[in-house]
């Protein structure tokens, strides 16, 4: 029989008490009110009582038990545990404080509360008994050890289950049943406590966790706890109000939105960001800015994709006091035409899906709604855009801008003396020659026409210092070389560039400003546009990248293989970008001299530009060393030496392919 009476240490009492058996009599069957009846004989003693219990025994503490009172010895699955000298010896350690636990038991500590009851006799001889008790979770595994200094020290303790560290503050996050996952529309419900102690943020837990497990009660249609028990003082506990927190707030869709645009992991150019705020106009216009995100389901997705069937384009100018529903309901009513496009559509109900899986990788929402969701196009990809026909080409290239105009502003339409080669009159020319797309030629620093391998090249690219550029690449892919047609250097081309490089100008086309978004080509696509009208050349479905579809059949007429016009054009393989990038990690590609072979036989039949080539320049390009030439209408200099100035940059460290 070991002897525990050093070893005591004072323990509340659990709701669930096994009586003690008599040493000598040794019945198992002794109940609680046994013992109630030993306590009633001294309550003024009994007040603020204690009772611990070690692997189903009690033992009491913090009142003195006389010998007449009881003598009972404990019951030990392997023998006696304790006689009545022991229970005096527990006694008396607890009050000295000097006790300590045997390691290995399993202590759970939890308040216990004496409630008073008036005695049988109806008088106030204040008379207890001990009828039930208040419990509150707290698990200390004590140490065997008995003197504090022998103790290891303490190792470094795991948050609980469910208590998470956000920055530096603590969340909880429960786990919802799986029937009620419907409900609730989430699989974990996550609130934050607040803090960022980690004391404070378990206790918090505690009650966060019983609320959670009172609201699923309920949902379930199980009866709930009437109230909630608040230890305010070690003995003196209240019974409070029952409280039920308001459930864990979700996001909304404006919030989702702020969020994604702010996302520093994703690269968004403001013209992106602007594209997307289109959206948030029309799914506001739909659903509400403040929709939770929660209440967005499938339904709601095919009530926006409806709307977005019969919406009028530029519904915000067309209906300015009409809501977005109201708009497409009118459109729909007076069978409007011009109403957005299947691309169009698949495009807002394609922003949204990657919207929405944004808020699945965040953990808010537990799937996309809008995945599929889109309507069929009838016209083919490779129909979207045609390239120019023959007759359009002479029609645009012998217009008043390149025959003779007023100026290449807003004279550009009128016919006149005046033939200004600025970027309104050389971006056309490059596009039909190189196949670059718009944005990509009008964003051309003049450190970007460059001499590789003795080649008259343009650099397709970011520039050095890519975290300063105001430059933009389509995809990775569009990084490149491009020889300059043997058309463009007859036309004087790499004599604009030499003018621009004098003059200490940094863009090529210094006069093309760049938009509120950032790309230098959005205003000049509007106005190409509008050049096409007036030229008689505008036909459905063409624009300005129909230049870059002309290239690429001229390429095909040519017999150009077809990585070599992929190497050319900047197109993307068939396999995907993760092909590319893949392919483009081997090998430096094809030299320069193989692209100019290629670039050399691209050519468009029935296309006579010769009335744009300066005055007194031989048509193959070449010029001797100390030849000079007139460029007609040029407002800084009539004349370019093309000698000087050619020899002083060709001479610079060259940029290798």
């Amino acid at each position: 029989m070991r002897d525990h009476s050093r070893n005591f240490r004072p323990r509340r009492v659990c709701h669930f008490l096994t009586p003690l058996a008599p040493d000598r009599q040794l019945t198992n069957h002794l109940s609680s009110q046994v013992l109630e009846s030993r306590y009633m004989a001294d309550d003024t003693r009994n007040q603020d009582a204690e009772a611990t219990v070690h692997h189903g025994h009690l033992q009491p503490s913090e009142h003195r038990l006389d010998q007449a009172d009881i003598d009972v010895r404990a019951t030990h699955p392997i023998g006696p545990v304790a006689s009545t000298n022991s229970l005096q010896a527990h006694e008396l350690a607890a009050k000295s404080g000097k006790s300590r636990a045997h390691k290995g038991f399993c202590d759970t500590t939890m308040p216990h509360t004496v409630i008073s009851r008036p005695s049988e006799d109806g008088g106030s001889s204040g008379t207890s008994r001990r009828s039930g008790c208040d419990t509150s979770l707290r698990h200390e595994p004590s140490s065997r050890s008995p003197s504090p200094s022998s103790r290891s020290p303490r190792s470094k303790r795991r948050n609980p289950p469910g208590l998470i560290v956000r920055g530096t503050i603590y969340h909880v996050r429960i786990r919802v049943p799986r029937n009620l996952e419907a409900q609730v529309g989430r699989s974990h419900l996550t609130k934050s406590l607040g803090t960022g102690n980690r004391s404070d943020a378990i206790r918090k837990a505690r009650l966060v966790v019983a609320d959670f497990e009172r609201s699923f009660m309920a949902g379930e249609g199980i009866a709930a706890p009437p109230a909630v028990h608040q230890p305010v003082a070690f003995f003196a506990p209240v019974t409070a109000a029952p409280k039920v927190e308001a459930a864990v707030p979700g996001k909304t869709f404006r919030e989702v939105f702020d969020l994604f645009l702010s996302d520093p992991s994703r690269d968004r150019t403001q013209k992106t960001a602007s594209i997307y705020e289109g959206l948030f106009t029309v799914v506001s216009g739909v659903w509400g800015a403040d929709i939770a995100l929660d209440d967005i389901d499938r339904a709601k997705c095919r009530e926006l994709l409806d709307v977005l069937r019969t919406l009028p384009s530029n519904p915000t100018k067309r209906f300015p006091k009409m809501t977005m529903v109201e708009a497409s309901r009118m459109a729909k009513e007076t069978g409007l035409s011009t109403v957005l496009s299947a691309g169009s559509i698949n495009g807002y109900m394609a922003k949204l899906r990657t919207l929405l899986t944004f808020a699945v990788q965040e953990g808010w929402i537990e799937r996309n709604v809008a995945k599929g969701l889109g309507v069929i196009d009838p016209i083919r990809r490779r129909d979207k855009r045609l390239p120019f026909a023959t007759e359009q080409l002479r029609l645009i290239f012998d217009a008043p801008l390149y025959r003779g105009c007023i100026d290449d502003g807003a004279g550009y339409a009128t016919p006149g003396p005046s033939r200004p080669r600025r970027g309104r009159f050389w971006i056309p020319l490059i596009a039909l020659y190189t196949g670059m797309r718009l944005n990509e030629i009008c964003q051309l620093d003049v450190a970007d026409i460059q001499i590789v391998e003795g080649v008259d090249c343009i650099f397709v690219g970011l520039g050095p210092s890519t975290e300063a550029s105001d430059k933009r690449l389509k995809t990775a892919s569009s990084e490149r070389y491009i020889p300059i047609h043997p058309a463009l250097h007859d036309l004087g081309l790499m004599d604009f560039v030499a003018k621009q490089r004098r003059s200490g100008r940094r863009k090529l086309f210094s006069d093309l400003p760049a938009s509120s978004t950032g790309y230098y080509s959005d205003k000049f696509s509007r106005w190409f546009s509008r050049f096409t009208e007036k030229a008689g050349a505008a036909r459905p479905r063409t624009c300005f990248h129909s230049f870059r579809h002309c290239y690429r059949d001229a390429l095909r007429e040519a017999g150009i293989p077809h990585e070599v016009a992929l190497a050319l054009g900047g197109w993307a393989s068939a396999g995907g970008k993760g092909d590319v990038e893949i392919a483009a990690a081997y090998g430096r590609g094809y030299r320069l001299s193989t692209l100019l072979q290629a670039v050399e036989k691209v050519e468009f039949p029935g296309l006579d530009l010769g009335h744009l080539r300066p005055s007194n320049r031989p048509p193959s390009g070449a010029l001797s060393p100390d030849l000079s030439f007139e460029v007609p209408g040029d407002s800084d200099s009539d004349v370019v030496d093309r000698a000087t100035d050619d020899q002083a940059w060709r001479v610079s460290p060259l940029t290798t392919a």
